[in-house]
């Protein structure tokens, strides 16, 4: 047999060396393994610019190809799920291709597989959390996305699981849905992977770390979940060895005891989402010199005479000093008491404050060009982007320490500015930062963030950066 390191690098040089290729990415245990761990499926990630019929079976040739180095039978698997085929005798190359834009919509329908992708060292190509990154996983990715409660549930259920494989009409892809009954092999498999990707997943929400947590760690999520259970540790710690070896059996007993473990998990994040105060921060209304040119500090316009509906009802609002802030405020017409904060100004542009953006590029070049180069410069006599986190940061610590004095209140409203509404949703959702002048974000938008456990998170619908991601997927076209 071929060894691992060797055979990742033929696969990836293959898969690369493909026209209109940009990204080969070797994922799950065979690129995270050692020895022989992961040989027998190998999850082989490829993005094409544009994807057709003919690319898709240059891409399956190149692989079938490779058995001609191994002495193991290769089978060549190119639907989009768990299904699993490997056996003793055979070697699996799981094929997963997509174009640019499919791979985007595959992020944020299933955030869960695509961040644990994003850990991966073995590619070719841009590396798949530049195209597009997950971020971070949120509350909602539980209840919404693939592989979360409902579909667990459902396929637990009727003893199938669902997968992907495309159809092709006039040579273009559509990705269509399809069933497997499962044998008792494959229901214990799937039982297991449901119980410990729901564990693992968790883990990575509550420690904010894209890892696989170890023997400790995972005893201390499943205490969470599952505390009156003294047992549960145990039994998963001895189906995680026979799944090892193999030799993981379908019982009755095990489908009521991964059923009982969703359930109680339901429950437990429902108690969760009970203690969260929910933060929404507004973009100020639109004033006269949102025409843009740098809108910073220095200048302080009011407010257009728009017909303005916000229907929202807050405990308290925090604002900008600034007028625009300041009268955005009003404009919810709350009696609830409004609270000035400096950490919530706009950028300081500095000398730039005012500026158009032709002007500026012409008198600062070396500003633009370190942009360019994904730097973060100041602008002349202002602030930059990692002055603006660290007002982030403050506000944040007075947000938990308000939170914390006021148990009542659970709805708090922030009105403020632009760059700074795109270097919280930039941190919080961990975009490269080289990305957050793409960011839109209209007037008087509503971002839903909250404060959990002390400290503000994001649960933003993840479709509101799509856009963001198309938008930067074009430079690779």
């Amino acid at each position: 047999m071929i060894k691992r390191e060797a055979f990742q690098n033929t696969i990836l040089k293959t898969l690369y060396g493909i026209e209109g290729v940009v990204s080969v990415t070797l994922v799950g245990s065979f690129a995270e393994g050692v020895g022989n761990e992961g040989f027998s499926d190998i999850d082989t990630v490829v993005i094409c610019k544009n994807l057709d019929e003919t690319l898709f079976k240059k891409c399956l040739k190149a692989c079938e190809n490779l058995e001609n180095i191994i002495d193991k039978k290769l089978y060549i698997n190119s639907t989009f799920g768990p299904l699993k085929f490997d056996a003793e005798d055979n070697v699996v190359i799981h094929l997963m291709v997509y174009d640019l834009f499919s791979h985007i919509k595959h992020v944020h329908r299933s955030p869960f597989t695509c961040y644990d992708w994003e850990r991966s060292n073995k590619y070719l190509g841009v590396k798949l959390g530049e195209i597009c990154t997950v971020g971070t996983l949120l509350f909602d990715d539980f209840k919404k996305s693939r592989r979360g409660f409902a579909e667990y549930e459902a396929e637990l259920e009727k003893d199938t699981l669902s997968y992907r494989e495309y159809e092709w009409q006039n040579s273009l892809p559509t990705e269509i849905v399809k069933y497997q009954p499962l044998d008792d092999r494959g229901k214990a498999e799937f039982i297991f992977h449901i119980v410990k990707n729901l564990i693992y997943n968790f883990f990575k929400l509550i420690s904010g770390k894209n890892k696989i947590p170890n023997t400790i760690e995972v005893k201390t999520v499943i205490n969470k979940i599952v505390p009156n259970d003294l047992d549960f540790f145990d039994q998963f710690e001895e189906l995680m060895i026979l799944k090892k070896c193999n030799q993981l059996e379908y019982t009755a007993s095990i489908k009521k005891w991964a059923l009982i473990f969703i359930s109680s998990f339901e429950d437990y994040l429902k108690k969760e989402e009970s203690s969260i105060v929910n933060v929404i921060f507004i973009r100020h209304a639109k004033t006269s010199k949102n025409d843009g040119r740098f809108l910073g500090v220095y200048s302080n316009p009011s407010i257009l005479k728009y017909d303005y509906k916000i229907n929202m009802k807050f405990d308290i609002i925090f604002t900008s000093p600034l007028k625009r802030a300041i009268q955005t405020a009003l404009l919810l017409k709350n009696k609830e008491q409004i609270i000035s904060d400096s950490s919530l100004l706009e950028i300081n542009y500095g000398d730039a404050d005012g500026m158009e953006i032709l002007e500026f590029s012409k008198k600062y070049p070396n500003i633009v060009d370190a942009w360019s180069k994904k730097l973060d410069p100041k602008f002349p006599s202002g602030e930059n982007y990692a002055n603006v986190l660290s007002r982030i940061d403050d506000f944040s610590v007075t947000l938990a320490a308000y939170t914390k004095d006021n148990i009542n209140d659970k709805s708090i409203g922030v009105i403020t500015h632009n760059v700074l509404l795109r270097c919280l949703i930039g941190t919080k959702m961990k975009l490269p930062n080289h990305l957050w002048h793409l960011i839109d974000i209209p007037h008087c938008s509503q971002l839903h963030f909250h404060i959990w456990q002390g400290k503000l998170v994001s649960s933003m619908d993840r479709a509101y950066l799509v856009d963001l991601h198309l938008r930067n997927v074009v430079s690779l076209q």
